[in-house]
């Protein structure tokens, strides 16, 4: 066998340059020469020979010339800016180009784009001198600063992680356990999204920038969803358990109150557009105004139940033995021990230790059920008719500052004082001492103001510009136009022939508010002895202002419960329940636009459909027992503007202080008594129509993304 070393290996060919640039003209004639052309093509034979390029020679110079055109062209574009309409992806959607129409085009690409804003250069560097930190979304944000606050607009939704978790929890409450899969993990993170990642711009201005599909819905939500009717989970209450701040009951309404309503002897018909009309947008309201829809039948007795009004102090009846200690204490209010404190004046004067000792002596705050030989009882009374008496001079000395006073120490806001005190002249306390406690040297003079000589002299004091009653207060408590002035109904005035007095006196000293002020206000009582309220009708501003300071006493609270007991409190917590909330609610808010709830729905495009053109197609009032074992007004809410009505204890929206973003939590609102009054309103109501080839069933038709 022979080595490789042993091998004779061929010569190469002596006129073969392959490495070199030029190459013989006569290669592979017998002209050829040994030496062939040199690196610059010159050849020792010019005369019979041509050299001519290899490809490593025809090859350098384009290169040379390719890098020459680069260099240039990186210079161009680094020294001047480029038009962006050249590197554009695509045109803009109509609201954006609307919006950016008046701007120069390099500005327009700018005021989204961040590095647009820059030189050329800063495309070759993750961040340039000015921009650090700076991204899409912030750019968004700019002008959608309403969407959401900006700590929560990378958010998924909108809120932060702890309330997703809360909604979850919620949602596979609610729903149909069975087919719940929204309490399973998300996929994805969900703390750092970008706007980009559902909203895509540059596809042209018919592009909806809005219109998320459904795969995007499920990029994050762990169960895939084909289909509304088979995958979506159920419901048990929906849309009933959204409640309203109106508590009206249709199924009592419709079966008992307008059939035995009749004009001209027929039944009123029981109508649903009576109530919610539809508005200029083709949306239904939610309710009507009380004039138009519910004064017709409910203004009578709401004017009894208002015109009992209120009590703002009384003074308890004393035994004689007890009210000769007491030095001139009225003789009206001296007999045996009875009256009774009112829920308003307990408020006032339990900020008081020792009289807080002296009212719970009386559980019931009724004096007439006490042990008059118990001397626990006897004191107890003895100290509250003192603390009376003291409130009223405070309130005669210091005006509405004395019960702003003590009802802020109470926990009362100042802002809805200033709504119950607007109506209450320091006055008819100055005049009601002067008149109780004629003979009392502490009521001699209040505040300069001598309430002896008023009853000596009445005519003297009306002539007296400064202290006089047809000063500025009076004149707007109406005291003296509707018969409320206190100095007309003494008995000091008997003796005078005036028609109003002597039919005061044939009433033996009472004050006939119904007829003296159908306008209602403030007057004193003097059979009573007791300065009352008188309300008129519906939406009295002081009534209104009393229950909301009842929302901020302790749910617990004894005065609180009797305050609510009060007949002119009372018919009107019944028809507006959420008015004793922590944030009372006196008017039905509208849901169609609202954007704190997952879900939304329109009346709208329903209405277009004739077999739902009638409301009883889709709510139909219930009769009788109710869906989920409830009947009448026996379900319990904790909060009536989050209620699910088919269970005891509900899930409820609270609103974070710092953020403003819904909070699902439990409620710690008190429990309202409401009535679940229509039939449950299932999915398979709207599985009907809602299929992709009809009134479509992609998510974002029943479900927005951004919460607020």
């Amino acid at each position: 066998m022979m080595r490789r070393t042993d091998r004779e290996l061929p010569q190469p060919p002596a006129k073969d340059r392959p490495n070199r640039p030029w190459l013989c003209g006569q290669l592979g004639s017998a002209n050829a020469c040994d030496l062939g052309p040199d690196s610059h093509g010159h050849c020792p034979l010019r005369h019979v020979c041509k050299p001519t390029r290899t490809w490593q020679g025809k090859r350098r110079p384009w290169l040379v010339a390719s890098f020459a055109v680069a260099i240039v062209l990186v210079v161009l574009v680094v020294a001047y800016p480029v038009n962006p309409a050249w590197i554009k992806p695509g045109e803009l959607s109509t609201p954006h180009s609307q919006i950016l129409s008046t701007a120069m085009e390099s500005q327009r690409c700018a005021t989204c784009h961040p590095s647009a804003s820059v030189s050329t250069l800063s495309w070759f560097f993750s961040a340039s001198e000015g921009h650090d930190g700076i991204d899409q979304t912030e750019r968004c944000l700019k002008c959608h600063h309403s969407l959401a606050p900006s700590s929560l607009a990378r958010s998924a939704h909108n809120v932060p992680e702890a309330t997703r978790n809360l909604i979850r929890l919620a949602s596979s409450a609610s729903a149909d356990v069975a087919s719940s899969s929204t309490s399973a993990t998300p996929h994805g993170e969900q703390d750092n999204l970008a706007c980009g990642v559902c909203h895509q711009e540059h596809h042209g201005p018919d592009a909806n920038l809005m219109l998320v599909s459904d795969a995007r819905c499920q990029t994050c939500h762990s169960t895939t969803f084909d289909r509304f009717s088979t995958d979506h989970p159920g419901w048990d209450s929906w849309p009933y358990g959204n409640g309203g701040e109106i508590g009206f009951n249709h199924s009592k309404h419709l079966n008992q109150h307008f059939p035995v309503s009749k004009v001209d002897g027929a039944s009123v018909e029981f109508r649903c557009d009576a109530c919610h009309s539809q508005n200029a947008r083709n949306e239904i309201t939610r309710t009507e105004s009380y004039a138009s829809a519910c004064a017709a039948c409910h203004d009578e007795s709401l004017r009894l139940a208002t015109g009992e009004g209120i009590e703002l102090v009384s003074l308890p009846m004393l035994p004689a033995d007890l009210a000769r200690q007491e030095k001139d204490w009225p003789s009206r209010a001296t007999g045996f021990l009875d009256g009774g404190l009112s829920p308003l004046a307990e408020l006032l004067l339990r900020t008081d230790p020792s009289v807080v000792s002296a009212i719970q002596v009386f559980p019931t705050r009724d004096f007439s059920q006490a042990d008059v030989s118990s001397p626990v009882h006897r004191d107890a009374a003895t100290g509250i008719a003192q603390a009376t008496k003291s409130l009223l001079l405070d309130i005669a000395s210091n005006g509405q500052s004395a019960i702003s006073r003590r009802a802020r120490d109470a926990g009362i806001h100042s802002v809805t004082l200033d709504e119950f005190l607007r109506s209450l002249p320091p006055q008819l306390v100055s005049d009601t001492l002067g008149i109780w406690f004629a003979g009392s040297k502490a009521s001699e003079r209040v505040e300069g103001f001598d309430l002896q000589e008023v009853i000596e002299s009445p005519s003297d004091q009306l002539r007296t510009s400064s202290d006089s009653l047809l000063s500025d207060d009076a004149l707007i408590s109406g005291d003296l136009l509707d018969g409320g002035n206190d100095l007309l109904a003494v008995d000091a005035l008997a003796s005078q022939s005036h028609p109003d007095i002597e039919k005061q006196n044939a009433l033996d000293g009472r004050f006939d508010a119904s007829s003296m002020m159908p306008a209602g206000g403030w007057y004193r009582d003097d059979v009573r002895m007791a300065i009352r309220y008188r309300g008129v009708s519906h939406a009295d501003a002081t009534i209104r202002a009393t229950i909301e300071m009842v929302s901020q006493v302790p749910e617990n609270d004894p005065v609180r419960e009797r305050i609510l007991a009060l007949p002119a409190i009372k018919s009107c917590v019944e028809c507006h329940p959420s008015s004793i909330s922590s944030q009372p609610t006196w008017v039905s808010k509208p849901r169609v636009g609202r954007t704190d709830l997952f879900t939304k729905f329109s009346h709208g495009p329903h209405l277009n459909i004739a077999e739902l053109a009638d409301c009883k197609q889709c709510h139909k009032v219930a009769s009788g027992e109710v869906p989920g074992g409830h009947s009448g007004n026996d379900i319990p809410i904790a909060n009536h503007s989050r209620m699910n009505s088919g269970r005891l204890e509900v899930l409820a929206v609270s609103h974070s202080t710092s953020t403003g973003i819904p909070l699902f939590a439990k409620s710690n609102e008190p429990a309202i008594t409401l009535h679940r009054d229509f039939e449950r309103l299932d999915k398979e109501s709207c599985v009907g129509c809602h299929t992709p080839h009809a009134s479509n069933d992609s998510c974002t038709t029943c479900h927005r993304y951004h919460i607020r």
